[in-house]
């Protein structure tokens, strides 16, 4: 090896060296930091502990399923002939099972589900009992599935749509497209603030609308006498004169109300049959 290679080397190792010396360094450098996001995902961890608590034991064992749905079951077919009563179809039975194990807190989904199996074993509706009865439901939230009650049981529902329009200008922009206030009253426990109540309450229609539940009708009436007075009442009611007086008193903006309305589908006829 020539001296001129020789000083080559050396110099490769004092390098090599030299890093080796600054990686405790670096080291050292680093530590406080990956200490300190250790520290935070500790923190996180236990608080996503702390947050899945209180599902443990929520899952309801498919043997308090059975003691549940055969009480509640029984209630509901208690006026029906016992030859009447029929093995529900396992199309039906399996996923309605399944989906209970998931509604230890959700009593009024518990109770769609438990109508579900009841038409289902008596004779003279298991006909009637679409196997997508049970997905519908698992796509309900609480909430839908009392506002989706509210309608069926007053079917139809004169609602109002709430619109601004701008003087002089062509087209008016919508607000509300079906604001009634018992569905305000549904909300308001979990959502107190009105913009929020209204923008859910939307959210909900729309849903159950695609669902193919309801029909909903953003332009048209209801004409029945009974609905004519209820139509009023809204135009009156208090929460239609705050966004009249306060929400949008300016001097270019007009405040307007429509007609519109929400009755059941053919299909959510016999889904409300069912289930309610």
């Amino acid at each position: 090896m020539s001296e001129n290679d020789l000083d080559k080397l050396s110099n490769k190792i004092t390098a090599v060296a030299d890093l080796a010396k600054a990686v405790p360094i670096y080291e050292d450098a680093i530590k406080p930091a990956a200490l300190e996001t250790g520290k935070a995902l500790g923190l996180v961890g236990r608080a996503v502990n702390v947050a899945l608590m209180p599902l443990r034991g929520i899952v309801w064992s498919a043997e308090r399923i059975e003691h549940w749905l055969a009480d509640k079951v029984a209630t509901k077919l208690s006026g029906i002939p016992p030859e009447h009563i029929v093995s529900p179809d396992i199309q039906i039975a399996g996923p309605t099972i399944e989906a209970l194990k998931f509604t230890v807190d959700k009593p009024v989904l518990q109770e769609m589900f438990a109508g579900v199996m009841a038409g289902a074993m008596n004779k003279d509706t298991c006909e009637d009992i679409h196997p997508s009865f049970v997905e519908k439901i698992k796509n309900l939230s609480e909430l839908d599935a009392i506002l989706f009650s509210y309608i069926a049981t007053n079917d139809p529902i004169a609602t109002l749509q709430f619109f601004t329009k701008t003087r002089d200008v062509e087209g008016q922009s919508k607000i509300v497209n079906f604001f009634n206030p018992e569905f305000c009253r549904i909300y308001s426990k979990k959502y107190p603030e009105r913009k929020k109540q209204l923008a859910a309450i939307e959210a909900s229609v729309e849903h159950l609308g695609n669902l193919g539940l309801v029909s909903a009708v953003d332009y048209g009436e209801l004409t029945g006498s009974k609905s004519r007075k209820e139509y009023q009442a809204m135009e009156r009611d208090l929460i239609t004169q705050a966004f009249r007086e306060k929400k949008f008193a300016t001097p270019d903006t007009i405040f307007g109300t429509g007609r519109s309305y929400i009755r059941l589908s053919s299909f959510g006829q016999i889904f409300a049959r069912t289930v309610l």
